[in-house]
Formats: C-alpha cells, sequence, structure tokens
C-alpha cells in the first residue's frame, strides 16, 4: 500500500479471482480518511508491476482501537504505475508456509474457463466444482540458469514429436500462486486445460492450453522471457529404453547368490512404468501394489516392458524368473499409454502425479527405465524427491555413441546405469557420456514378459543397481547419496578405462557380499 508517504507491505490471508485479502499491519503512516492506492511491488528492483482501482472495505481488527480504522476509500491509480505484466515474482508476492492449507470454493473460474475436478483428482475445463488443496514449498531458486527451453545438449530445439501438441506445463508452490500465474498469461491467450496439487512433491502442476496458430515452443520462448523465476516447460513425452531382441547370465555375472534374497526383506521399492501385470507367474505371491495414472482419453500401454521390469526386481523364486529381491516391497506407478499402433510414451505430467504417489508410500529409491529430453518440471520434481531422501535410478539411455544425454538419467543426482552383456562387453545401443555411472547385465535377460522372453536395453540393467541402492539404505537410517554412491563403487568391479569413464560409469556392480558390509556415517 502506497501513497502520502505510506509505503506498507499488506500480509495475504487469500487469494481467489474475484477477492482478495490482506492484513493491514498497525502504522502510523496510515492515516484514517485517507485514500491510498494499493498493487503489486517487485521487490528488487523496485517497481510496480499493477495497482487496481477499485473500492476497499476496511475492517476493525479485535486489537485495534476504533479511531484506528480506515474509512471505506476508493484507491487512486497513479499515472506511474504500469501494467501487469513482465517480471512479476510469485514468491514476493504469496509466501505460503511449509504446513499451509487452501481450500476454494464456488465455480473455479479461471480465464474465462470453467474448472473442476474429475474423478481422477484433476481440475478439468468446463465441469465446474469444487477445489480442496494442501499446498507445499518449492525450492527458494527458480530453474537452473543454464534452462534454454526446448534446447538440448547440442543446442538444438526438441523434434516436436516429443512433446505434447499445444500444452505448456507449470509448477507453482501453492494453489494461489497457480491461480495468480493464471491470470498473468491469461493476457498472452493462455488457458487452463488441467490442475493437480501434488503434495508430496510440494507442488502445483498447471497445464496450459496454447492459442490457436502458436506452437508449444515459441509459447515457452516468450513466457521464459516474461517469467524467467517460473518452473516451467513443454509437456515432454517419455520413451521406455528396453530393445526387443531375440541365458541366465546375469546372476553369475554379479555374484548374486540365495543368501542376497533374505537381505532384501522389507525393502521399500518404487519403480515409474507401463503398466504390470500382477497376476502373471513371475509375480503371484509377491508383495506388489500398483496405480495406474492414465489421464482422461488415454490407452494405457501394454504391460510387457512394466511387468519385465518388476520380475527382474521381485520375481518369486520357483517361478522360472527370479528377481534380485523376491521378498521386497515394490510399488508400481503405471504411466505409460499407447498413443498409436507405433508410439508408447508418457507425459511428464502423468509422470509427476505417479512419483507423487510413491513418494507418499515412503520408499526408499525408485527406478526409472525410461528416457527423453530434459524437462524442467521432472527435474524439479525429483530434485523434490532427493531432498526427502529418496534415491532415483535411472537407464542411461539406449541412442548409441553419438546420442544426446539421455534425461532423466543425466541429471544432477540421479544415478544413470548402463548395460553390458554377459562377457562385460558394452550394450551396442547403450547412450555413453560423463554422466553414466554404474553398469549391469541389461542383454538378452530372460524376464517374464508374456511367457517370457529374452530382453535387451539399459531399461533391463537399471532394476540391479535399483536393489543395490536399496540395500546401501537400509544398512543406514541416515545415509546421504554420498555414502550410498560410496557403498556401490566398494561393490563395483572396474570396467574398461581405470576409473569412471562415460562408457562403463565406475563399472559393473557385484553382490557377493553386498549383504556384509555396513555403511558407516
Amino acid at each position: 500500500m502506497g501513497g502520502k508517504g505510506a509505503n506498507i507491505r499488506l500480509n495475504v490471508l487469500s487469494w481467489r479471482n474475484t477477492q482478495i485479502k490482506v492484513r493491514l499491519p498497525l502504522s502510523s503512516k496510515a492515516k484514517p480518511g485517507q485514500r491510498y492506492y494499493i498493487g503489486i511491488r517487485q521487490v528488487s528492483p523496485v517497481k510496480w508491476l499493477s495497482n487496481i482501482n477499485k473500492t476497499l472495505m476496511t475492517c476493525v481488527s479485535p486489537t485495534q482501537s476504533p479511531n484506528q480504522q480506515l474509512s471505506p476509500v476508493n484507491t487512486l491509480a497513479p499515472t506511474s504505475l504500469t501494467p501487469l505484466s513482465k517480471g512479476l515474482l510469485l514468491k514476493d508476492v504469496l509466501t505460503p508456509s511449509p504446513n499451509s492449507n487452501t481450500k476454494s470454493y464456488g465455480n473455479g473460474s479461471n480465464n474465462g474457463g470453467m474448472l473442476g475436478y474429475g474423478s481422477d483428482g484433476y481440475y478439468y475445463e468446463d465441469t465446474g466444482g469444487y477445489t480442496e488443496n494442501h499446498s507445499g514449498q518449492l525450492m527458494g531458486s527458480g530453474p537452473p540458469s543454464d534452462f534454454a527451453p526446448l534446447s538440448n545438449e547440442n543446442g538444438q530445439e526438441d523434434d516436436p514429436e516429443n512433446i505434447e501438441p499445444g500444452e505448456i506445463i507449470t509448477a507453482s508452490a501453492s494453489m494461489g500462486n497457480a491461480q495468480a500465474l493464471a491470470q498473468q498469461v491469461a493476457s498472452m491467450g493462455l488457458h487452463i486445460k488441467r490442475r493437480k496439487s501434488l503434495a508430496s512433491l510440494g507442488m502445483v502442476i498447471t497445464v496450459f492450453r496454447t492459442t490457436e496458430g502458436t506452437t508449444a515452443s515459441q509459447t515457452l520462448t516468450q513466457l521464459h522471457e516474461t517469467f524467467p523465476k517460473i518452473w516451467m516447460d513443454v509437456n515432454h513425452r517419455f520413451n521406455l529404453q528396453g530393445a526387443r531382441t531375440t541365458r541366465h547370465y546375469a546372476y553369475e555375472l554379479i555374484h548374486w547368490h540365495k543368501a542376497v534374497s533374505k537381505c532384501t526383506s522389507g525393502l521399500r521399492l518404487g519403480m515409474v512404468d507401463a503398466a504390470v501385470d500382477s497376476k502373471h507367474p513371475a509375480l503371484q505371491g509377491a508383495a506388489i501394489q500398483t496405480h495406474a495414472f492414465i489421464g482422461r482419453g488415454m490407452v494405457s500401454a501394454a504391460s510387457e516392458h512394466g511387468t519385465a521390469i518388476a520380475s527382474l526386481m521381485i520375481g518369486q523364486e520357483g517361478s522360472g524368473f527370479t528377481g534380485i529381491a523376491p521378498q521386497a516391497q515394490l510399488y508400481a506407478a503405471e504411466v505409460f499409454r499407447q498413443r498409436d499402433d507405433s508410439h508408447t510414451d508418457a507425459t511428464v505430467e502423468q509422470i509427476l502425479i505417479g512419483l507423487n504417489w510413491l513418494a507418499a508410500q515412503r520408499v526408499r529409491v525408485i527406478n526409472l527405465s525410461f528416457g527423453g529430453s530434459r524437462d524442467m518440471l521432472l527435474e524439479l520434481g525429483l530434485r523434490q524427491l532427493m531432498k526427502q531422501g529418496i534415491s532415483i535410478v535411472a537407464a542411461a539411455g539406449n541412442g548409441g555413441l553419438n546420442s544426446p544425454a539421455i534425461y532423466p538419467a543425466a541429471q544432477k543426482g540421479v544415478i544413470a546405469v548402463t548395460a553390458v552383456d554377459a562377457k562385460s562387453h558394452l550394450y551396442r545401443q547403450a547412450s555413453q557420456g560423463t554422466y553414466v555411472d554404474f553398469s549391469a547385465p541389461g542383454v538378452d535377460l530372460w524376464a517374464a514378459s508374456g511367457k517370457g522372453r529374452y530382453v535387451s536395453g539399459t531399461s533391463y540393467a537399471t532394476p540391479f543397481i535399483t536393489i543395490a541402492i536399496a540395500l546401501a539404505g537400509a544398512n543406514s537410517q541416515q545415509s546421504n547419496s554420498k555414502q550410498l554412491l560410496r557403498f556401490l563403487k566398494i561393490h563395483t568391479t572396474d570396467l574398461g578405462e581405470s576409473g569412471k569413464d562415460s562408457k562403463f560409469g565406475w563399472g559393473i556392480i557385484n553382490f557377493e557380499h553386498i549383504c556384509d558390509t555396513k555403511l558407516h556415517q
């Protein structure tokens, strides 16, 4: 609130499209009967971004005396104020506490469109309704300084085939922030398509529909220039990192033995993948819980890949598909869809929703056997999980020697896994790069896909490291990422060049004494 010598920061109590409630602190600069202007002001550098010229209603707090009450006044609109546009830092307007809850009732109108909850917990257009959220806090900083919209490691724009057409996805700290951002981008012709609160990740994600005749890449570039501190990206598609090729060498190669299965009891594992056939003979009797997060109008992808990954992790003894950790508890988030006859993929939106569910299940490690382009929203979600002590293991990719880095494997803090064959030779299609951390069997593995088949790809190597990480964490309740990495190095046989290299990382995992090693603080 400013004007007439006043410069008072107001405490926002609630923020809705039609009403903003604030608390006016007691101040000798606020005089009864005086006219002031109210607006949104950028903190640094100081600049007024918007103002409203509406009648204000002021109320008397029980702690105020009547002579301190401000009379109902109209705000004056100084000519120096600029329209609400570039540079708004939402964290300077609304700063929710970590435990803040927000409820809003009514028709949920945003930017002229109606929003409401569907049966799957989403907000949708043209459904009307009610909203209730449990908001959290994002990190204090904005996106990484090297974030270039729709640009990969080689500076090339993403292939349009790898993104959802006409969609931009953003992350906000609370529903209030999300609503404020929606009001800002309305002037650019963007309208809300879907919105969902992800309490376990501490964020609200909003999917905006771009204007007709404007591509998602063009819109993102414009938005990034206008709101450089907002987490946003196109709605990327990610692909499973398995290949269909036509021996039970894997356990011998990693020195796995039956005693390992006993020490995996009680491990809580997570995976984000395609559907899992929990009725498959390999998984009958296994401790597995699945949950599908397929968006409205989408068709679930076939279960071959997801079931194969699950069998490598917790396949039951005697089934012909004994997994590495048959006594562990597996939580499988099913997010992959069959987009058409030749495309199986998942959007970052669905992946985040699956990750949010896994975090609520208190898993210690999450297996991600998929990859794609770098995505800011996925990067943020994984950072939130790692801050909670949840380890992320991802497939290094099947793009070959000259392929760009595959994400999320290449993200800092994520453990990237490549595949080797029975002779410890690198999988011929494996992606290479400094981000590769460890190797594991991943060529011609017998897995529970259909009645059983041989599978190849970095997808299938990833579960071996996921189990190793889970065992490392089980040896300490206070383990951190550096200690877990040190644990893995102890149980790794070097391959290729001495030390870490771009082909094999630190080398191939060795399970021979993995249950006997204690993780020292």
